[in-house]
């Protein structure tokens, strides 16, 4: 139980991992993920923590509770509870390095979160703004992030049932497009467009 938790110093501390001791390639895509460590450790930790905070990606989240499981080569990471821009996660992954390939499972949700500060966190700008919800459910195998991504397969779902905003003036789609200025978000982005709802769902 931590007052506060920074974990900055281990994110760094992977990222310098990934690229001091990865393949010849030098890069992310081929980092190895199958963990192999996994298969001698047996162990257990819950953490909890009011604010916790990673300063190298700028995210400060609220409350967070997680109870992490490792044991005859399987890891198991319940996160009960994380506030993520002014909303609630909770979500389950799962990692088994026990097949020939490992094999990893996500599955979560997001309710109620600000999407115009998750947004501009990823995208530099909110592009939609208003309380949503977001779940997903994935799997995939693989021992590279690039042939996990290519074996990834599951469902998203992100919902905006009380309305918000759109960082765009879609009245002004129409005459953009046959009029003869260069191409460009410009005029577009000069107002935005309420919207009473949204709901998008993705098969990957």
């Amino acid at each position: 139980a931590f007052s506060a938790l920074d974990l900055t110093p281990y994110t760094e501390a992977a990222r310098s991992h990934a690229f001091l001791f990865d393949r010849q390639a030098a890069s992310w895509s081929a980092f190895d993920l199958s963990f192999p460590i996994l298969r001698h450790v047996d162990a257990g930790v819950r953490l909890s923590a009011p604010k916790v905070t990673i300063k190298s990606y700028g995210l400060v989240l609220g409350r967070g509770a997680a109870t992490i499981a490792v044991r005859s080569g399987k890891l198991l990471a319940d996160i009960a509870e994380l506030e993520v821009h002014a909303g609630k996660m909770n979500a389950q992954v799962t990692v088994n390095s026990n097949e020939l390939l490992p094999r990893y499972t996500v599955r979560g949700k997001i309710e109620s979160f600000d999407a115009g500060s998750a947004a501009t966190a990823l995208l530099g700008s909110p592009v939609i703004t208003g309380r949503s919800t977001l779940s997903v459910d994935l799997q995939g195998v693989g021992q590279t992030p690039v042939e996990l991504l290519r074996r990834l397969s599951g469902k998203a779902t992100f919902a905006m049932a009380d309305g918000g905003r759109v960082g765009l003036d879609m009245k002004a789609v129409k005459p953009v497009a046959k009029s003869t200025v260069s191409p460009g978000w410009g005029l577009l982005a000069k107002a935005q467009t309420s919207i009473e709802n949204v709901e998008a769902r993705a098969v990957i």
